[in-house]
């Protein structure tokens, strides 16, 4: 086996090489490499089917319209769900992953018996 095939192209180059930017030294690899020239061939016939795509622009008015429907907040507390910023959501028992949970047989308690919070 020869360094070329040492290793496949990467997706990145797969791209290079469809757009005719990949370095000669591991194009060779497709030479050798019918996996990687197969997923070449098809990244490079899909990139000159989305050239031929037709071109299109938002119609006249477009970004008017969408923005007339957004509404901006003006004030931190406006941005916020609750009445006031100063208020945080209560957590709910899904929004905590499950801890595992202390046994008799437990060698290592998860906190000291005299901790305080």
């Amino acid at each position: 086996m020869s360094e070329h095939m040492a290793q496949h192209l990467t997706p990145d180059e797969i791209e290079l090489w469809a757009l005719g930017l990949l370095p000669a030294a591991r194009a060779l690899h497709l030479a050798e490499c019918a996996a990687c020239l197969t997923t070449a061939e098809r990244e490079r016939k899909l990139f000159r089917e989305i050239v031929q795509l037709e071109r299109f622009a938002p119609s006249a008015g477009f970004v008017e319209q969408v923005m007339a429907g957004v509404r901006i907040a003006t004030t931190v507390k406006d941005s916020m769900t609750h009445k006031d910023f100063t208020t945080a959501p209560t957590p709910t028992p899904s929004f905590f992953p499950a801890l595992p949970s202390r046994t008799a047989t437990s060698t290592v308690p998860l906190l000291p018996e005299n901790a305080t919070s």
